[in-house]
């Protein structure tokens, strides 16, 4: 006769947490510190020179991986605008 074994259920439980932990890591794994900041818009990069600067400096020196986030568009975008005065 054969009987069915059932794991307690602090086994199926911490099963789950691992698994979403895991899930959660790799999830993450995407993410940059760029990706975490927040976003300015174009009239702010305007009006701040400085860190415009700062912004077009980091996205040139790593074209690969931020020319595209939100923060190099917008920096870009706005010394675009200065530069043709609008």
């Amino acid at each position: 006769m054969r009987t069915h074994h059932v794991p307690p259920s602090g086994t199926v439980t911490t099963g789950f947490a691992c698994a979403m932990l895991i899930g959660g890591m790799i999830a993450l794994t995407g993410c940059t510190k760029e990706a975490l900041e927040p976003v300015n818009s174009v009239e702010w990069y305007k009006a701040h020179d400085a860190e415009r600067e700062v912004m077009l400096t980091k996205c040139l020196n790593n074209p690969g991986q931020l020319a595209e986030t939100p923060n190099c568009v917008n920096a870009k975008e706005a010394a675009s605008r200065l530069f043709l005065g609008s």
